[in-house]
């Protein structure tokens, strides 16, 4: 699933992203910070991109000393390289923070639900509790932790999509979808 599609979801598809909802609260700010930290420095580039230049004798032109035209197109190339890193940086930031908008946005449709919904999301998918020990924890038989899981994840999808209404989306109770 790529998670980085801000698009309606089914039931299918909401129960995969509730069970990566704590691998992507990680994922995200690593994300983030080698985004930001991977583009190189204008002087860094500039020595590099020198010491790549050759002169006549073989010697680095940093070095050795460069000619004016030498530095006016090192110094070309080295704008155009830190324009497309940038290009690629500005897109990398425009899907990492489409996925943390996505994330936001369903916590905020799981504070939504009543609290027994909440819990029952909360517990069996964000933090992977088994259905054995969430039913003894809580003190309820397994057939009311899977009825009110059922209702739980219809609400979310419910409340999930409806920041879609108008589009065609997904509502995770029918088949056709």
């Amino acid at each position: 699933m790529n998670y980085m599609d801000f698009e309606p979801m089914d039931r299918e598809e909401m129960m995969e992203y509730l069970r990566e909802i704590e691998v992507l609260e990680k994922k995200i700010p690593e994300m983030l910070e080698e985004a930001y930290n991977g583009i190189e420095p204008e002087e860094a580039c500039i020595y590099r991109k020198a010491l790549q230049e050759k002169d006549t004798d073989g010697m680095s032109g940093y070095t050795k000393g460069m000619k004016m035209d030498n530095v006016y197109y090192t110094l070309l190339s080295v704008h155009r390289e830190l324009d497309q890193q940038m290009k690629e940086r500005a897109q990398e930031l425009l899907q990492i923070t489409k996925a943390q908008e996505k994330l936001d946005y369903v916590k905020r449709c799981i504070k939504k639900l009543p609290s027994d919904q909440e819990e029952v999301i909360v517990c069996l998918f964000v933090k992977k509790t088994k259905w054995e020990a969430y039913s003894k924890q809580s003190g309820l038989c397994r057939a009311v932790v899977f009825r009110r899981r059922t209702k739980a994840l219809e609400n979310l999808v419910m409340i999930y999509n409806s920041r879609f209404t108008g589009k065609a989306g997904k509502t995770g109770t029918d088949s056709t979808n």
